[in-house]
């Protein structure tokens, strides 16, 4: 099955890197310098107001 291969794909890179298989996305952002998903909607709220409803 797709899914399970790219779970196994996904952990072992992971993993290769020194995360745990279960790391948020939220949280390998953090851990690797990037925007969380907060992060990245405050940041285009700033950049891009004219878009706000």
């Amino acid at each position: 099955m797709i899914v399970k291969a790219y779970a196994s794909d996904r952990a072992r890179a992971m993993a290769e890197y020194g995360f745990a298989a279960d790391i948020s996305y939220d949280e390998f952002n953090r851990r690797t310098g990037g925007l969380t998903r907060t992060q990245y909607l405050d940041y285009l709220n700033r950049t891009y107001p004219a878009y706000q409803q």
